[in-house]
């Protein structure tokens, strides 16, 4: 076994220094290990769920470039997130092989009543994380452990309490989410293609120790 890297990345897009088309290939395969599971407990419509998942991964873009500087404007392959106040990306890599992947979004989703679907919004001391998902051969490993570490560490340097996450309802995702030490908190509903979509909000309160 080799050493597993961590790469560290902070803004609104993630760059090709990530790898770029790993990411994404990666996130394909774990909204399709997600969908296996629902196909395993047929907990919810499948497009419903698919939709979900598209609305919240990030998209592949072609920007210019700013960083040559040439009189020839250039474009290169970025990720956009889907929240303007991400605050940190974290990929792992053995060799050339993509690990495990993680975004942190500096905010909330929160749901006023039973009536109505949840929205996200901005908070100072709250951060919302998504697009999380480790390789299932490496989470023995430790790494799910190792990349809360590092995303925890960004969040306290911004005055993070809680970390929010919410997952779809397969007692697989909620056991192993709870080995990492979120806690569930409720219900939580969404709206997709005028049909409700109930998933599970787990949060993670940091201390000094995290």
């Amino acid at each position: 076994m080799g050493e597993i890297e961590y790469r560290v990345h902070t803004g609104q897009t993630i760059d090709d220094r990530l790898g770029v088309p790993l990411i994404s290939t990666a996130l394909e395969a774990a909204v399709e290990s997600f969908m296996n599971l629902n196909v395993k407990y047929k907990t919810y419509n499948e497009q419903v769920l698919k939709a979900f998942f598209e609305r919240y991964t990030p998209k592949k873009i072609k920007v210019t470039d700013e960083s040559q500087k040439t009189d020839q404007s250039e474009t290169k392959e970025v990720l956009q997130l889907p929240f303007d106040s991400s605050l940190v990306a974290v990929v792992a890599y053995e060799g050339k092989e993509l690990v495990g992947t993680g975004f942190l979004a500096k905010g909330k989703f929160i749901q006023r009543s039973k009536r109505t679907p949840s929205r996200f919004t901005e908070s100072e001391h709250d951060a919302f994380l998504y697009g999380f998902h480790v390789e299932p051969k490496y989470e023995a490993r430790g790494v799910g452990r190792e990349f809360l570490r590092k995303i925890t560490r960004v969040a306290k340097n911004n005055g993070i309490g809680r970390i929010q996450t919410i997952i779809p309802n397969f007692p697989e995702t909620v056991k192993y989410y709870q080995t990492l030490g979120f806690g569930n908190i409720q219900d939580i509903e969404f709206r997709e293609k005028n049909s409700q979509l109930i998933l599970k909000e787990l949060q993670l309160v940091l201390s000094q120790s995290n």
